[in-house]
């Protein structure tokens, strides 16, 4: 979705095609590999959700691509954060209630992610950690197989992004007992962040980014920066991005580099704390 809204603006901003090539697979590593493969002229840009820069590097010890040497990061699109939400398995409605249960039902003690190795993974284990409470991680196929069973009480808790569980929060379907982003979603005023409540290690807030491969001439790169820049300008845009709780961020691709480096710094030492190693 976000791809094909800012192609529309930039195919008139650029006065040139510009197509978008969905590449899926390796849990979307892929599509930096792919881009590896492809000529550094100015014709292939990638969007990427930030970790496949700054955590699956951390993890994968046979990635075709080093995210610090082999790119330039281009500019920033957005940010976006994840939320821990429970429903019919727990009664438990407020975060330190959610704890408490855990901890008096260890063998149900869990959280849902959509995948192993992503930061709902990670985010989890940090809030175990930081809370003293053992949380077992259950992988699910998807978002969509996720909340399903959530919702079902096929398992108390699940992480994933704010916008998988906004709608189904003021349903009160389900509820949503904190977020990992540094202050509240206006879209959600009555959730709390993990940071109010204590947990400032569990403050994770992601990006998404468009990258090039090293050697891209600059001129391209300036280019698809500016016209990335004006399409976040566009209120259509923006609206879009905000009504899925992904907060339009239009930032210089410097500030993006910096954000790669202490992201990469940051999960390499949650992962290696954590002891997960995935199948390569």
């Amino acid at each position: 979705m976000i791809a094909r809204l800012i192609a529309d603006k930039l195919r008139a901003s650029l006065s040139r095609p510009v197509i978008v090539e969905n590449v899926v697979g390796a849990g979307g590593r892929l599509v930096l590999e792919n881009m590896m493969r492809r000529p550094a002229n100015g014709s292939v840009f990638t969007l990427t959700p930030s970790g496949m820069l700054t955590i699956s590097p951390n993890l994968y010890s046979k990635l075709l691509y080093n995210p610090l040497r082999d790119f330039i990061p281009v500019s920033g699109v957005c940010t976006y954060s994840y939320s821990l939400v429970v429903g019919p398995g727990t009664t438990a409605r407020s975060l330190e209630e959610f704890l408490g249960w855990c901890k008096a039902n260890p063998s149900k003690a869990s959280y849902g992610v959509p995948a192993l190795g992503a930061a709902t993974h990670f985010l989890g284990w940090l809030l175990s950690q930081a809370s003293g409470t053992p949380l077992t991680v259950v992988p699910y196929k998807g978002g969509p197989q996720l909340t399903q069973a959530v919702l079902g009480g096929e398992i108390a808790s699940a992480i994933n992004l704010v916008s998988n569980f906004r709608g189904l929060h003021a349903s009160g379907r389900l509820r949503v007992l904190a977020i990992s982003q540094s202050e509240r979603s206006p879209r959600l005023p009555d959730v709390p962040t993990f940071a109010e409540l204590g947990y400032k290690d569990c403050v994770v807030e992601e990006f998404m980014c468009f990258v090039a491969r090293i050697g891209t001439p600059a001129t391209a790169v300036t280019a698809v920066a500016d016209g990335v820049r004006r399409a976040l300008g566009s209120k259509d845009v923006r609206d879009a991005l905000l009504a899925q709780e992904f907060d339009p961020a239009p930032v210089a691709g410097a500030t993006v580099g910096d954000w790669i480096n202490s992201g990469y710094a940051r999960w390499g030492n949650v992962v290696k704390a954590s002891g997960f190693k995935p199948e390569d």
